[in-house]
């Protein structure tokens, strides 16, 4: 059983690599962040709603069954990739070549300002939804019921979670990726403050759903902050959006570490107050960083647009202009 669970996690990073390349490659920079929260969407609501599904089956049939049918709801809707139009892939070896082709686009990456501060952005604990994992521990702290619990945590919160990300499509095209990261992930530290707000169970499901819309917002944003990244000449486009999404699970692990770690020392005060104090203090200095480049100074992250000539105080400048990749 745990070699195939590692397997279905090997198989799925493959699926996100290749599809970042697709979204990357064929798609616009006005369309990448519309595809990214459709993406996200998906994922969640497809997740909750197939997951209770499965349940549903398993109750009423063989394990057999539910395998073959499990099987199928994941296998057959991936069908519809081949329909996606795209240019024939360039022959290229394995191994050879390729690890060098890959450290090269590292360094770019590295070497571009505006994409160097975007994934550090990644990997900062902004954003990352880490209290979504730890929820469910302190529903008794609030006076939740098993059932209200598992509801808000279960398929209510995974149509909730699919819902903000599908918000994520309203965010026009030409915004600056960076920037309504940052701002996403400074909603979903205001929403987890909220639950601080009294220990009732009104709180707690009023608490856990908005995080939860935020956290949806954020994880499409934060896709369509990666494709960008990532951009569409990219060789390797599939292999750099892995890496960087590893960047994103690394910050998700370290904070659900740090989260867990408060919690057992401060009870849940301490849980909530460290998910929102990354969210705050990491979208505070974005805010600045942007700020102090719409008041004219040295631009720390360059736009995009080359033909960036409008005067430096005309604010729109700095907040609707996307970053190069």
């Amino acid at each position: 059983m745990t070699a195939l669970i590692v397997l279905s996690f090997v198989t799925a990073s493959c699926v996100f690599g290749a599809c970042g390349d697709l979204t990357a490659k064929t798609l616009s920079p006005e369309a990448r962040g519309r595809a990214s929260a459709w993406l996200q969407a998906g994922m969640q609501g497809s997740g909750a709603l197939g997951g209770a599904a499965i349940i549903w089956l398993a109750a009423r049939s063989t394990l057999r069954f539910v395998g073959f049918c499990t099987g199928l709801v994941i296998a057959l809707p991936r069908l519809l990739a081949l329909a996606v139009p795209e240019p024939p892939p360039a022959f290229s070896h394995i191994i050879r070549g390729r690890l060098s082709q890959i450290g090269h686009e590292v360094y770019e990456l590295l070497r571009s300002s505006s994409r160097r501060w975007g994934a550090i952005l990644l990997i900062s604990p902004i954003g990352t939804g880490a209290a979504m994992f730890l929820l469910a521990a302190i529903a008794s702290n609030y006076g939740v019921g098993v059932t209200d619990g598992t509801w808000i945590n279960g398929v209510g919160g995974g149509v909730v979670t699919a819902l903000g990300a599908l918000a994520g499509a309203l965010i026009p095209g030409d915004w600056d990726t960076r920037l309504v990261y940052a701002a996403a992930g400074v909603s979903s530290a205001l929403a987890a403050l909220v639950l601080l707000t009294a220990a009732v169970p009104a709180t707690y499901l009023a608490g856990t759903a908005l995080y939860l819309f935020t956290n949806g917002f954020c994880q499409a944003r934060y896709a369509a902050l990666v494709v960008e990244i990532v951009g569409a000449k990219t060789e390797d486009a599939s292999v750099l959006f892995s890496i960087l999404l590893s960047m994103y699970l690394i910050a998700t692990t370290y904070t659900i570490w740090l989260e867990g770690a408060a919690y057992h020392r401060f009870g849940t005060h301490g849980l909530l107050w460290t998910e929102a104090a990354g969210g705050l203090v990491v979208g505070a200095v974005v805010f600045a960083v942007f700020a102090v480049w719409a008041c004219g100074a040295r631009p720390i992250w360059p736009s995009q647009r080359a033909t960036h000539s409008l005067p430096s105080a005309q604010l729109p400048v700095a907040w609707s202009s996307r970053s190069s990749v």
